[in-house]
């Protein structure tokens, strides 16, 4: 969850509670860290329907009636609530619903709101509802929206990195209207967006369709993204294996094994197994189609050369098992018993002792990104403060 991009989105909100904190908001006691907040979080609902229990269902802080949602429904233009009605069907729909109320993962800190931000949609692939461009959003997203404004009474909405879901809801690219979504669920609600410097064109367009007030922050210091914990051990180990395999083999089983516990320690050995098993189809398969072409061939130059009595059998032999990509045999298989454990550990070693080490792929679009909404106090002449809901990116608090 919290998932922004160049931003720790779980300890910026954190900060930004003890701040408002520190400025005169009434906050009530706060967790005593960031992972502790994004825990309790979590432990009130969360937008997963693999983890969201019906426990949580029930005590979920935030929820809204089904006849108070059809007030908000039908202040909705007449275009915008047929679309919502033709994707999602009638209120509530069948996600994130106890009984017949819209319920929301949150929790109230006293002149602060924290949320996850619901996803635009489900039952559909996840970046499918990320960046369809014409997906309506469910109810359960507009009655959000709705509740921070007249039921909480936020004055002001955070979303918390870059970036959430609202300012690509479908309406016209500038000038939005009332026939916009990103209008018809912010109103003139403000809007502040801690959004990194280096991307402006994404900035630019929460300026232009969510009157997004942007707050720029800088990008994070590069580092080297190395092994770590058992792949570093692991890499050790297959190191010293290419100069033993040289220098002193009667040292190999040992370090075979180490080798292996490794994996299934880094949960590898799941990958191997899956690997082999869809090599293992392909050779069958292809086992098989050699089997029908003997068989057929056979049978007609038995059925052509009958009264010769030439019946031919043609042979195909097949090459050994290549090994995968950038591997070679360490040694011959042997006949018997081996488990895929050890086939997986043994069979096959890396081709050059220099090879790279792959530091993993970054996915700069990866928008799982809870979205909070920080209630935002604002100082009267008579210095009492207002109320500031802050959402988080979902698509990992969405972290």
């Amino acid at each position: 969850m919290g998932n922004a991009v160049g931003l720790d989105s779980a300890a910026s909100l954190y900060a930004l509670l003890q701040a408002m904190q520190a400025n005169g908001y009434r906050m009530g006691p706060l967790p005593e860290s960031s992972d502790a907040l994004m825990h309790s979080l979590i432990d009130r609902g969360c937008y997963d329907t693999d983890y969201l229990s019906a426990e949580q269902l029930r005590n979920a802080v935030a929820r809204v009636p089904l006849a108070r949602y059809q007030t908000w429904f039908a202040e909705l233009p007449a275009p915008l609530q047929q679309r919502m009605l033709e994707r999602w069907g009638a209120a509530p729909g069948t996600a994130y619903v106890d009984g017949d109320q819209l319920v929301f993962a949150g929790m109230e800190l006293g002149n602060a709101f924290v949320a996850l931000q619901p996803p635009r949609g489900y039952g559909m692939d996840p970046d499918a509802i990320y960046h369809t461009p014409d997906l309506p959003p469910t109810h359960h997203y507009y009655a959000l929206y709705c509740w921070l404004r007249d039921e909480w009474q936020a004055d002001a909405i955070v979303h918390v990195g870059k970036h959430g879901t609202l300012e690509w809801l479908p309406g016209k690219g500038v000038g939005v209207s009332e026939y916009c979504f990103p209008d018809a669920l912010l109103g003139d609600m403000p809007m502040f967006y801690p959004f990194i410097l280096n991307d402006p064109g994404e900035g630019s367009q929460a300026k232009r369709r969510a009157h997004s007030v942007i707050i720029d922050h800088l990008t994070p210091p590069m580092t080297t993204a190395d092994t770590y914990g058992p792949l570093a051990q692991l890499t050790q180990l297959v190191d010293e294996y290419y100069q033993v395999e040289m220098l002193d083999p009667n040292k190999l089983p040992l370090l075979q094994q180490q080798i292996w516990d490794l994996i299934k320690e880094a949960k590898l050995d799941s990958d191997l197994a899956a690997m082999l098993g869809h090599d293992h189809h392909h050779h069958d398969e292809h086992e098989h189609d050699h089997d029908h072409h003997a068989h057929d061939h056979h049978h007609h130059a038995h059925h052509d050369h009958d009264d010769h009595h030439h019946g031919h059998d043609h042979a195909h032999p097949h090459a050994p098992k290549a090994a995968p990509a950038g591997y070679r045999l360490s040694q011959p298989a042997k006949a018997g018993k081996a488990t895929p454990a050890k086939a997986a550990g043994m069979q096959f070693r890396p081709v050059a002792k220099g090879a790279a080490h792959s530091h993993g792929a970054h996915d700069d679009h990866h928008h799982d990104h809870g979205h909070h909404h920080h209630g935002h106090g604002h100082h009267h002449h008579d210095h009492d403060h207002h109320d500031h809901a802050t959402t988080m990116p979902t698509n990992g608090m969405t972290h």
